[in-house]
């Protein structure tokens, strides 16, 4: 369980004006994009001359073996944004078909 971050990880008071609370899958994709937001900006901030898609799906797969709930991963993809430069879309597919979807970019 962990407090619900908006968009833009600040926090906010739902509509009970309480703090949300994430829980299970919720909880997962939101340290997944907290997590991979921070290696991303930290890969593009050492100017590695590599392709960093594969560095980031490895720490995608870390978060997923963190989290013990999780494990209905089917797969994994991080690819380019094809309309914003500099930017990696990161899609999460469960094996139950539904899917996540975020971008990071700089």
């Amino acid at each position: 369980m962990d407090i619900g971050l908006n968009s833009n990880f600040d926090i906010e008071l739902d509509h009970r004006n309480d703090l949300p609370v994430v829980r299970g899958r919720e909880a997962f994709e939101q340290r997944l994009r907290l997590r991979l937001t921070a290696y991303y900006t930290e890969l593009i901030g050492q100017n590695l001359d590599v392709n960093i898609a594969p560095l980031l799906k490895l720490e995608a797969e870390q978060v997923a073996n963190d989290i013990e709930e999780i494990d209905s991963l089917a797969k994994i993809l991080i690819t380019p944004n094809p309309d914003t430069p500099n930017s990696l879309d990161v899609r999460i597919i469960y094996a139950t078909g539904e899917d996540f979807f975020t971008t990071l970019s700089e």
